[in-house]
This record gives C-alpha cells, structure tokens and sequence, in this order.
C-alpha cells in the first residue's frame, strides 16, 4: 500500500486488520499516518487493529546485517509513544501494548487498539 492508495474495501467492513512489519516500509510517519487513517476507514466501530514495528528514534533509519539473508537491510523505525499518540488522536482505543526485542537485538513494538 502506497501512501496515496485505498484499501480496497468498502468504508466500515471489517472486524479486525493485522499490520506487522509493513510501516517500517513507508518512507516517513505522515506516510504512516495516511495509512493508518486508511486502516480506520475500512474498519467497523468495535473493530481492532493489531500493530507490529521496529521501534526507535522516531522517523529515523536503521540498517543492520541479517544472517539470515546475509546482507545488510535498511528499515524506518517509529517511536511507540508517538505512535501511541498518533493512534489515540485518530479515534483508536489501546487495548494492548507492549515492546520486545528479537534475536538481532532489534527493538520492536506491539499494539492492538479498537475504533471507536
């Protein structure tokens, strides 16, 4: 999804849309912030939206080696307050939160949050 493209659903139709390790894809948080007002679009009132980022200094870029595809990747990353924050401002309820680090010692971020 672009930051200028629509899901191709009908505006308040679906319970639930799961998002892990897209947004560190788009190129900057108004990018992020396009797609989450997308995502809130297309879901019904009640419905919930499960969130997984890298996390970081906000809007900056990563790059780590990965042995697993043994070569250097380059990621956005995206601070959880502001993230937080962002989600609440547009009509979302944080149900759940959380961070956790995985086997690289990359740092991630977990949300799911209900429209309301």
């Amino acid at each position: 999804m672009g930051s200028d493209e629509a899901l191709p659903y009908q505006e308040n139709t679906l319970d639930f849309v799961i998002n892990s390790c897209v947004i560190q894809h788009l190129h900057s948080f108004d990018e992020v912030c396009k797609a989450f007002k997308e995502i809130q679009r297309v879901l019904k009132k009640g419905g919930e939206f499960f969130l997984v980022f890298k996390c970081g200094n906000h809007d900056s870029e990563i790059t780590h080696f990965n042995p697993h595809y043994g070569y250097n990747r380059t990621f956005r990353v995206y601070d959880h307050g502001k993230v937080k924050d962002y989600l609440e401002s547009i009509g979302f309820e944080i149900k759940q939160e959380d961070k956790a680090v995985d086997q690289l010692y990359l740092p991630y971020s977990f949300f799911v949050v209900k429209k309301l």
